[in-house]
């Protein structure tokens, strides 16, 4: 190992990790043995990105960061009001060796920038070794080697100036830690309200798209849905909307979203309503299948609302697991195959009849006939073939088994109409 002192031999050890493909825990870890010293890079929501650090740190403050795994909102307030302290950090200055009223260590902390935008910060901790001044200006190389590995981070470099981003990444790529939760919401300055929906967009053939047309469209979303939050994640749009009432979706408010999808190719899915931010992983995931399944069954939309798609969800789940002709009304097939022998049209009038919650006339409506035709017919059928629709059982089984008929494309399409 190359001695501390040696800037040169000791930039090319970190160039090298930058080159091995281990990654941005692979730099901190090889930065943490030149400095032997604590070394930590955050993203610019005071997230850590990665950490390395030495044995016997007693640093209570390193510690608390470590365990929570973000800067606490006390310790930015502090950062924030010591005017020489937030000014070197946020400065394009060359690094300097630190102190605060916080941690009884010295330290160096620098912003890591993109192309002139800031992505994170980078932090050694003097706790283990004396920094130097050769230190400090390794420690500007290491900044530089940090902020060339972040370029292929999507979520910090899309939007530079936007704390919310990595943290809502955070939040839907799976569980996460409740108990800072609150904390994490002050930082990023996220206001969380009583509803709160996921929305998932994308392009319709699956391409990659040019960055810029990304950036577009997610501004395109904010601008267009009050309290919104957008990112981009996996080449995708994902968009958080808080806000005080439950009617997002039939109040109209996501009218020109519908419209602008239809002008950009491409399909968007929504969750149901939940209260519960920590929960948003999972709403994440119904907004993504609303879009799968959506398309699948092949509904004639670009906007795909779970709430409505959620029973093709489960016989989605259940066929992978089990035969779906298992949980099909015989019956059905029955009516079915009679429809086909003497060219009649009961069970799409069965359809129709159960989806118009038993209502002839509004069955009549969708069918275009008269009312006295769908009063016949459903007398009929329930003669021909021993059955009472109203009876919430047989009503329920067979709803299921047309939803299992439409899942796997069974249904005639002039019934889709």
């Amino acid at each position: 190992m190359a001695l501390p002192g040696d800037l040169t031999a000791c930039s090319l050890l970190l160039y090298k990790a930058l080159t091995s493909g281990q990654g941005l825990q692979g730099i901190v870890n090889t930065a943490s043995e030149i400095f032997n010293n604590p070394v930590l890079v955050s993203d610019t929501s005071f997230k850590v990105l990665a950490h390395a650090e030495k044995p016997g740190t007693d640093d209570l403050m390193w510690k608390e960061i470590i365990k929570a795994g973000f800067y606490p909102a006390d310790y930015i307030n502090n950062i924030s009001k010591n005017d020489k302290l937030y000014n070197h950090i946020f400065s394009s200055d060359a690094p300097e060796v630190l102190s605060d009223s916080v941690s009884p260590n010295r330290f160096m902390c620098k912003m890591v920038t993109v192309g002139g935008n800031p992505v994170g910060f980078a932090t050694c901790l003097e706790d283990g070794s004396d920094l130097s001044p050769t230190d400090a200006s390794l420690f500007g190389v290491f900044c530089e080697i940090v902020s060339t590995e972040l370029r292929t981070h999507d979520t910090l470099t899309t939007s530079y100036n936007r704390r919310h981003n990595y943290f809502i990444s955070e939040m839907i790529s799976g569980p996460v830690n409740a108990d800072f939760l609150e904390e994490r919401l002050s930082q990023v300055g996220l206001k969380i309200k009583r509803c709160n929906y996921i929305l998932v967009a994308e392009y319709t053939n699956n391409k990659m798209r040019r960055e810029h047309q990304i950036i577009y469209n997610s501004r395109v979303f904010e601008q267009s849905i009050p309290d919104s939050y957008c990112i981009v994640y996996r080449n995708s749009l994902v968009t958080l909307v808080s806000c005080e009432n439950s009617d997002l979706v039939s109040g109209g408010g996501l009218e020109p979203i519908i419209k602008h999808l239809e002008r950009t190719d491409m399909h968007c899915g929504i969750s149901r309503c939940f209260r519960n931010i920590a929960d948003m992983n999972v709403y994440y995931k119904q907004a993504k299948e609303a879009i799968r399944l959506g398309v699948k069954v092949g509904f004639d939309s670009r906007f795909f609302d779970y709430t409505q798609i959620s029973v093709f969800h489960m016989i989605d789940i259940v066929g992978q697991k089990e035969e779906l002709q298992a949980f099909f009304n015989p019956k059905l097939l029955n009516i079915i195959n009679y429809d086909k022998e003497y060219n009649t049209q009961y069970a799409q009038t069965v359809r129709e009849y159960l989806q118009s919650n038993r209502n002839p006339t509004r069955t009549a409506e969708c069918l275009g006939v008269h009312r006295n035709t769908i009063d016949y017919r459903i007398n009929k059928v329930e003669d021909l073939f021993e059955l009472t629709f109203d009876l919430y059982d047989t009503a329920f089984s067979f709803d299921i088994s047309f939803k299992i008929l439409e899942y796997m494309g069974d249904l005639p399409l002039s019934w889709l109409q």
